[in-house]
C-alpha cells in the first residue's frame, strides 16, 4: 500500500514538474541584460521581452545599486512602433497589440567614482495594470534581474602608440612605437598585429633610454630592476614590404594582455593602444612634401612649430587650413607666412586659415609658415600631434595654374614638466649637461638622466648627442633639440 502511494506521490510531481517546466519555458519574461564596467565609465543594458503574448502598453520602473550607479537615459530602442516618453517611468504606448520579442529598451548608466568592485543588481519594476493589451486586459511578466559588474579600479597610464610612415613594395621601413603618461613601469610584453600578407616584421629593437634586459621573438619583451617614468620612444619595428603588397594603408597595431604590462610591484598597468600605419606606394605620387616641426616645451611656455617645404618647388601660390591639434592641450596663439617677396597674404585666425600668392612662380625651400602655440599651465608630460592640410599651387609653361600633390608630414609638440636638456636636473640648459650626458653614454648606471636623450633625433644616444646638446647651449636656433 505505502509503495502504491509512493509511485502515485512521484507520478504527481513528475507530472507538476513537466507542466511547471512547459509554463516557465512560456511565460512571458522581462529580462535585463548584464555588463562589465569600471568606476566612472558609461555603460548600457538592454532590456529584453521574451514570450510575449502580445502588448501594447507598458509603464516600467527601474530599481538600481544608487551607491554605485547613475540611470542617466532611457531609450526605445530603433526599429520598435509607438510612442515613448521617460521621466520617472518608462511608459510605451502603441495602437495595436505587437508580439515583438528581443530587445524594447536601453538603459544608460554611469559607473560612480566611487563605486566598490562588485556587482549592482538592476531590475525592471510594474505594478498591477502597468502592462496591458488594446482590450485593457493585464498581462503579467515575470522580472529576471540582470547586472553591472563593477571592477576594481585599474592602474592607468597614458597611450602606446605605433608610429606612420610610407613605403614602397620591396624596401624596408622603421617605425617607432612610443609611450605617454608613464607611471612607472619594470617590464612589458607586446605583441603586434600587421598584414603579414603585405608586411614581414624582420627586427624590433629598444631604446637605449629604457636599459634593462630585451628579448624580441614572438614578442616584444623588456625588464627592468626598478620602475621608470621615461616617456617618449620606447621601441623601433622594422618591417620589408614585401614585394607583392598592393598600394594602400596597412594597420599595425600593438597587443597586449593584463598582467604583461606591471611595474615593480607586480601592480598591472594599462595603457591606451594607438595604431599606426605603413602606406604602400608603388611610386612616388607626391609632388612636393611639407613637414611640420617637431618641438618640445613645458606647461604655460609658447613653442613655435615651422612648417617647411622639404624639397625646392616652383610655388605660385600657398595655402593652410583644417590645422589640427588638441585644444585641451594647446592654444594656437599666433600665426604668419615667413616667405618673403609675395605679392598678396593673409592669415584669418577666426577660421585659422592662410593664403599667400606670387606674383609669378617662385622657388621655395625651407620654412614657409609659423605656428605659435601657447601650452596651457597643469599638464601632465604628453605628446601633441599637430597638422594641417596644405595646398601648393604652380604655374605651367602656358602660365596656366594648376595644384600639386602634397604630402603632409604631421609635427609634434612634446610637453615636458622637466626643461629639454636639463638631463642633470638643475633647472638649467648648460655645457654641465652636455658633460653630464656623455658620462651617461659611458656609465649610464652612475649617471641617470631624466629624459630621451636622443638630442639629434637619430635614434640612438651617444657622444654626438652630447656634443648636439652643447651646440645648443651655443646657437638653439641652429641645433634645436629633437
Amino acid at each position: 500500500m505505502h509503495k502504491k502511494l509512493l509511485s502515485v506521490l512521484l507520478a504527481v510531481v513528475m507530472l507538476l514538474s513537466i507542466t511547471s517546466t512547459a509554463f516557465a519555458a512560456g511565460t512571458p519574461t522581462v529580462t535585463v541584460t548584464s555588463a562589465t564596467a569600471a568606476p566612472g565609465e558609461t555603460v548600457t543594458l538592454n532590456v529584453a521581452l521574451s514570450n510575449n503574448p502580445g502588448i501594447n502598453t507598458f509603464s516600467f520602473g527601474f530599481n538600481y545599486d544608487t551607491t554605485k550607479l547613475n540611470l542617466t537615459d532611457v531609450e526605445l530602442i530603433s526599429g520598435i512602433p509607438g510612442q515613448f516618453t521617460y521621466s520617472k517611468k518608462a511608459v510605451w504606448l502603441n495602437s495595436n497589440d505587437i508580439t515583438t520579442n528581443g530587445n524594447f529598451l536601453a538603459l544608460t548608466f554611469d559607473v560612480l567614482d566611487s563605486a566598490t568592485a562588485g556587482d549592482a543588481r538592476v531590475s525592471v519594476t510594474y505594478n498591477a495594470g502597468d502592462i496591458a493589451n488594446y482590450d485593457e486586459e493585464d498581462v503579467n511578466f515575470q522580472i529576471v534581474a540582470g547586472k553591472v559588474t563593477v571592477k576594481a579600479e585599474n592602474v592607468y597610464g597614458g597611450e602606446i602608440t605605433v608610429g606612420s610612415v610610407v613605403g614602397t613594395p620591396g624596401t624596408t621601413v622603421t617605425i617607432p612605437v612610443s609611450i605617454t603618461k608613464n607611471p612607472g613601469i619594470n617590464t612589458f610584453s607586446l605583441g603586434f598585429d600587421y598584414d603579414t600578407t603585405k608586411l614581414e616584421l624582420t627586427d624590433v629593437t629598444v631604446s637605449e633610454a629604457l636599459g634593462g634586459q630585451f628579448t624580441f621573438g614572438k614578442k616584444a619583451v623588456w625588464l627592468n630592476s626598478k620602475d621608470i617614468t621615461y616617456t617618449g620612444d620606447i621601441l623601433t619595428l622594422t618591417f620589408n614590404i614585401l614585394d607583392s603588397a598592393v598600394d594602400g594603408d596597412v594597420t599595425v597595431s600593438a597587443t597586449y594582455n593584463t598582467g604583461d604590462i606591471s611595474n615593480y610591484d607586480e601592480e598591472d598597468l594599462y595603457f591606451d593602444l594607438v595604431s599606426g600605419k605603413v602606406t604602400v606606394q608603388s611610386e612616388a605620387v607626391y609632388d612636393t612634401r611639407v613637414s611640420l616641426g617637431k618641438v618640445t616645451g613645458r606647461p604655460g611656455e609658447t613653442v613655435n612649430v615651422y612648417v617647411s617645404l622639404d624639397k625646392e618647388t616652383d610655388v605660385k601660390s600657398m595655402s593652410i587650413y583644417d590645422v589640427t591639434y588638441n585644444s585641451d592641450k594647446v592654444s594656437l596663439t599666433k600665426a604668419e607666412w615667413v616667405v618673403e617677396d609675395s605679392i598678396l597674404s593673409d592669415w584669418n585666425q577666426a577660421d585659422e586659415a592662410g593664403v599667400i600668392t606670387y606674383k609669378e612662380n617662385t622657388k621655395i625651400n625651407g620654412r614657409v609658415f609659423l605656428l605659435a602655440f601657447t601650452i596651457k599651465e597643469g599638464l601632465e608630460d604628453s605628446v601633441v600631434d599637430i597638422g594641417c592640410s596644405f595646398k601648393v599651387t604652380s604655374q605651367d609653361a602656358n602660365k596656366i595654374e594648376k595644384e600639386l600633390s602634397v604630402e603632409v608630414v604631421s609635427g609634434t609638440i612634446n610637453i615636458l614638466n622637466i626643461l629639454r636638456g636639463d638631463v642633470n636636473g638643475d633647472g638649467f640648459v648648460d655645457s654641465n649637461d652636455a658633460i653630464h650626458l656623455l658620462y651617461h653614454t659611458l656609465l649610464p648606471e652612475r649617471y641617470e638622466i631624466n629624459q630621451n636623450g636622443d638630442f639629434d633625433g637619430d635614434g640612438y644616444v651617444n657622444s654626438n648627442d652630447a656634443i648636439h646638446l652643447l651646440y645648443f647651449t651655443l646657437l638653439p636656433e641652429r641645433y634645436p633639440l629633437a
